[in-house]
């Protein structure tokens, strides 16, 4: 399995989140939203493949990147967050 980090910004006025959001909801215990627009995904599926589950809610106006997360990372989240990562990121 890899951790990926995905970001988004869905830049049309009035934008509809709810359906994205349900998607990224779906992986349960194997997604966490650490910002408010930044998911990580815990998943045997490939970036392009997580792709194609949030492209019914984009348009061409919006933004979306998929990276897999490996060692070295940093930043500033809370203990439980990184304690999250550390139990699902490729050592």
């Amino acid at each position: 399995m890899a951790l990926f980090n995905v970001s988004y910004d869905l830049n049309r006025p009035g934008q509809n989140y709810d359906g994205l959001i349900k998607a990224l909801e779906a992986y349960g215990m194997n997604g966490r939203r650490i910002l408010k627009s930044t998911w990580l995904i815990h998943t045997t599926e490939t970036a392009e493949a997580l792709f194609d589950r949030m492209r019914p809610f984009l348009d061409a106006s919006d933004r979306v990147l998929i990276a897999r997360m490996i060692r070295p990372y940093q930043g500033w989240l809370t203990e439980e967050d990184w304690a999250w990562i550390r139990a699902r990121i490729d050592t």
